[in-house]
C-alpha cells in the first residue's frame, strides 16, 4: 500500500506527498483524529515513504527499504506505546538513547508515538526539549485522539 492508496484524508495526503516530493520534511508531525480515522495507517505509510530509496513522493513498495519495512525489519523505526495507562519518562529517555546512536549510513530514524496525549507531564516535557532541538534525520510522528489534550 502507499499514501495515495489510503482511504480518505485527501488534504493530509497532499501535504505529506508534497513534503516528500519537495524534500522539505518537517522534524515532527501531529496526527489527530477520532478512532478509526486511519492515523496509524497514515503514519506507517508516511514512514515507509520516508525510508523508500526510490524518492518518488510515495513508497515504491519494491526497493530494499520498502521490503524491510513491509516485513517488520526496519531497525530505524521505533514505535512507542503507553506502558499501562500512560507514556512514562523512562520510555522517552530510552527513545532518546536509541535515537542518539548513529544509524547505518545516512538513513533517517523515525519514531511513531501512539496515544501521545497519555504522556505524563514529565515525559511530555522531556519530549518537548527533544522536539525543540531536533537531531538531523530524525522524524517524530505523534498520534492522538485529542490534540487539545497535548501539552502546549
Amino acid at each position: 500500500m502507499s499514501i495515495a492508496q489510503l482511504a480518505g484524508q485527501p488534504m493530509a495526503k497532499r501535504i505529506l506527498q508534497h513534503a516528500l516530493r519537495s524534500g522539505k520534511v518537517s522534524h515532527a508531525y501531529l496526527f489527530s483524529g477520532p478512532p478509526g480515522s486511519g492515523r496509524m495507517a497514515m503514519a506507517k505509510e508516511f514512514a515507509k515513504a520516508l525510508f523508500c530509496t526510490a524518492g518518488q513522493g510515495d513508497a515504491c513498495g519494491e526497493c530494499l527499504a520498502c521490503r524491510k519495512f513491509d516485513h517488520g525489519n526496519q531497525p530505524n523505526l521505533h514505535v512507542v506505546e503507553p506502558d499501562g495507562s500512560s507514556i512514562k519518562i523512562d520510555q522517552i529517555r530510552e527513545l532518546q538513547r536509541e535515537l542518539a546512536y548513529r544509524s547505518s549510513g545516512a538513513e533517517r530514524k523515525i519514531y511513531i508515538m501512539q496515544r501521545a496525549e497519555t504522556m505524563t507531564p514529565q515525559a511530555a516535557n522531556s519530549l518537548l526539549k527533544f522536539l525543540e532541538e531536533p537531531q538531523t534525520l530524525v522524524v517524530a510522528i505523534l498520534l492522538t485522539e485529542n490534540g487539545q489534550a497535548m501539552l502546549p
